[in-house]
């Protein structure tokens, strides 16, 4: 499954199929919190399509909304609760009964945010650990050792893992009780829509 998020709105595909669910046009932010969970609803709109969202490219030189932080925080956070639930399922479970194990908005509130499978500082953090497993090569110090070569790795490896998490740190915020709706929402689409 794949996630993607943009300022107020959340995408979740599988298969050939995307869910999504985002705010409405015209509710400014201090509208949305003034209403309560039960009226989410009405501010939102939702639905199935076929094939991948339109990506939007991000521009390293342009700062990232608030509002984009906190729905990717939200996305990874109802990825994480999803996972969670189907974690024991046995391997033979059918997409189609999926949609019985989809988080609650208290499951997907309490989860962490950090995800491995964020595609964003995956690319970002494979390129410095790329680098980093290449040093030793382009400098010719040692290339041929096991045992050093195998310690770069991990070295590398565990660099990987520490950048995407400090990614992840700077670029993520907290989502508020719409935002959470919203991933909800969007992961129930794709789940009920998703025959394949």
């Amino acid at each position: 499954m794949l996630g993607y998020s943009e300022a107020n709105a959340i995408y979740f595909s599988a298969g050939k199929k995307t869910g999504f669910a985002k705010i409405k046009s015209g509710f400014d932010t201090h509208e949305q919190l003034e209403l309560g969970e039960e009226q989410f609803d009405s501010l939102i709109e939702h639905g199935q399509f076929a094939g991948l969202p339109k990506f939007k490219y991000i521009n390293i030189f342009q700062k990232l909304c608030k509002e984009t932080k906190q729905c990717h925080c939200a996305e990874h956070k109802a990825y994480n609760a999803f996972k969670k639930k189907i974690k024991k399922l046995p391997n033979k479970t059918r997409f189609e009964d999926f949609k019985n194990y989809i988080p609650s908005l208290n499951e997907i509130k309490t989860q962490k945010p950090f995800s491995v499978f964020c595609g964003t500082s995956f690319i970002i953090s494979s390129v410095i650990s790329i680098l980093i497993m290449c040093l030793p090569n382009l400098f010719r110090y040692k290339n041929t050792d096991f045992v050093f070569m195998t310690l770069w790795l991990g070295l590398s490896i565990l660099v990987l893992f520490i950048s995407s998490y400090l990614i992840q740190k700077n670029y993520l915020a907290q989502p508020n009780a719409l935002q959470i709706f919203i991933a909800q929402k969007a992961l129930k689409e794709v789940l009920h829509g998703n025959n394949n």
